[in-house]
């Protein structure tokens, strides 16, 4: 019986140890999966605060040339009524 038992022992050992070993396996899959999304969301994150930021720029650039496009119509407009545009004959 003594044989026997130790073998009992022995394949219970190593059955705990294979579990061991695909426990921390699996546990080591999942902090990778979870630092992984956590590297694609802060890289999402920078993307998308990098595209806002031209957004921004984009629209205060466009805004400001329109604004310019509207003043000097308004100039013009205000000269050619007041008749200080050259050629205009009054």
């Amino acid at each position: 019986m003594d044989a026997a038992g130790s073998e009992d022992n022995w394949a219970v050992t190593h059955f705990h140890l294979g579990v061991q070993g695909w426990s921390a396996g699996l546990g080591a899959g999942i902090v990778l999966c979870f630092l992984e999304h956590r590297r694609r969301t802060a890289a999402e994150t920078v993307r998308l605060d990098e595209r806002l930021a031209l957004a921004r720029e984009l629209h205060d650039v466009a805004a400001y040339h329109v604004s310019g496009i509207v003043v000097h119509t308004h100039a013009v407009a205000w000269a050619w009524e007041s008749r200080l545009m050259p050629g205009n004959g009054g």
